[in-house]
């Protein structure tokens, strides 16, 4: 059992956003906190899958013509980093009202959950571990791969 009343003990994990993994995660975290269930403040999301996804959109000339990669680039660090809800959804507009063809794309990482584990405004996530200089490594996704061989 891990001991979760004390912010030492237990500083998070990085994980992909794979729903999966995340509830086989949260499950877990319910079983072995006897029915806590705070989970989502101790996941960070894995920076390189974000932009694995940013680099994949941008590179669709059809959603984010090539002339206008660089304006989308810089609006996906805002969404990323801003802490303001004035500024994140003015950058959410700008996002769809520039690139409406990445409107799907934006969408599916403002849902709450995934919202919460890779962007500032609205995280849930614990200060220590959104601030944290670890963003991924190789040790992390190896322990996905197996994370994900186990819950499947």
């Amino acid at each position: 059992k891990i001991d979760f009343s004390s912010s030492d003990n237990f500083m998070g994990m990085a994980m992909d956003f794979s729903l999966s993994q995340k509830n086989g995660y949260l499950s877990a975290y319910t079983t072995y906190t006897y029915g806590m269930t705070d989970g989502l403040k101790y996941l960070k999301g894995c920076y390189m899958h974000w932009m694995q996804s940013v680099q994949r959109i941008s590179s669709i000339h059809a959603v984010v013509p090539v002339d206008k990669r660089t304006a989308f680039l810089e609006l996906t660090v805002k969404l990323r980093t801003t802490v303001d809800d004035m500024e994140f959804n003015d950058t959410c507009n700008n996002i769809v009202s520039e690139f409406p063809d990445a409107r799907k794309w934006l969408i599916w990482w403002l849902q709450p959950d995934v919202r919460s584990m890779i962007c500032v405004n609205g995280s849930i996530m614990k200060r220590s571990l959104r601030f944290h200089v670890c963003r991924t490594s190789n040790a992390i996704e190896s322990f996905h791969r197996v994370f994900n061989t186990l819950i499947k």
